[in-house]
């Protein structure tokens, strides 16, 4: 999903045509179709035909059916996608990627208790995987705002030496404005390859930007800058390479650039309900940096009443350092007093 170059989509072509070649109609050629039109292209439309055609062939096959489940998600039936995905678990009840996608939906839905109980069970079936503690982290802190409380979730954690692990503790540091160790794991976070070493670059040099505070082997926007231009340009379409990119032009000044490229990620992201709203979120980020205060609660007034996922609540906003030059405007002042 991350890494859609050239080179890779070839790969996966490649290992589709394979599959294709040795039988077209078989319910596995169909869901690697799907595959590759979900993750290679976001063509929802096509996916969805192939992932129901594989379902047809194989109806107690749970792969299908969570695929399908998750196309419905992205397109706004959210509804659909939970009974379908529940029906999925009880094909696969000891799924604790289910049951993770699952509380992510009812996070979506501000659902927050259903949200922690089906976390909490996702631990218990997959105790060693990290990406369910941050989860639960994160949660605690849009929920309630606990600092505390997510910090010790995360500390849990066995695996401390991934790089999704560093990249967990970064809003952790940073809504605690603790920039310095924000920015040490930013740093650390770096494992060479090319999406999060890029991901690293645009992490740490926004931080310095925004807070002053460096370290050494810290790079500047300018560096960031040009590796996320040249990312791009083998991955045009990637939504959150286009608002980093649209982030980093925003902190350099360049105002009528970064709206532009604030917006196309808006654009690029339009047809899938569920993940496509975060790029407002940054194009709010982008207003606010550049002093269009209004516009950026024009967006932030209509994000707290859309279902996304990773939605923004009332306590994110009070905590996240992003939103401190709204502080003073009496309609931020409100929204952070929302229920």
């Amino acid at each position: 999903g991350l890494d859609k170059t050239e080179e890779r989509l070839s790969r996966a072509r490649a290992a589709m045509r394979r599959a294709e070649a040795i039988d077209p109609d078989h319910p596995d050629t169909h869901f690697t179709r799907g595959i590759f039109q979900y993750y290679g292209f976001r063509d929802y439309d096509q996916a969805l035909e192939e992932f129901l055609a594989a379902s047809r062939l194989m109806p107690n096959d749970v792969r299908a059916k969570e695929m399908v489940a998750y196309i419905y998600r992205r397109q706004g039936k959210l509804e659909e996608h939970l009974d379908l995905l529940n029906a999925a678990f009880k094909l696969d009840p000891r799924s604790a990627n289910i049951d993770s996608n699952l509380a992510e939906s009812n996070r979506a839905l501000r659902r927050v208790a259903e949200a922690i109980r089906l976390l909490d069970r996702a631990i218990e079936l997959s105790p060693d995987d990290f990406n369910l503690r941050m989860k639960k982290a994160y949660l605690m802190v849009s929920w309630k705002g606990d600092l505390d409380t997510a910090r010790q979730i995360m500390k849990e954690n066995p695996q401390t030496d991934s790089s999704w692990y560093h990249l967990g503790w970064i809003g952790i540091h940073y809504f605690s404005r603790e920039y310095d160790q924000a920015l040490e794991q930013a740093l650390l976070s770096d494992d060479g390859t090319p999406f999060l070493h890029v991901l690293s670059l645009h992490i740490a040099s926004s931080l310095e930007a925004r807070t002053g505070v460096r370290l050494p082997g810290t790079p500047t926007l300018e560096e960031a800058g040009h590796a996320i231009e040249a990312l791009l340009e083998m991955m045009p379409s990637h939504v959150g390479m286009r608002s980093s990119l649209a982030m980093h032009l925003a902190l350099r000044g360049q105002a009528a650039a970064a709206v532009r490229e604030g917006k196309l990620g808006v654009d690029l992201a339009a047809k899938d309900a569920f993940e496509g709203p975060k790029q407002l979120e940054d194009l709010a980020r982008i207003y606010t940096l550049l002093g269009r205060s209004e516009d950026a609660i024009d967006l932030l007034e209509r994000l707290l009443k859309t279902v996304y996922e990773g939605s923004i609540t009332p306590e994110l906003l009070k905590l996240n350092p992003d939103w401190d030059d709204l502080r003073e405007n009496p309609r931020f002042k409100a929204l952070c007093l929302s229920v």
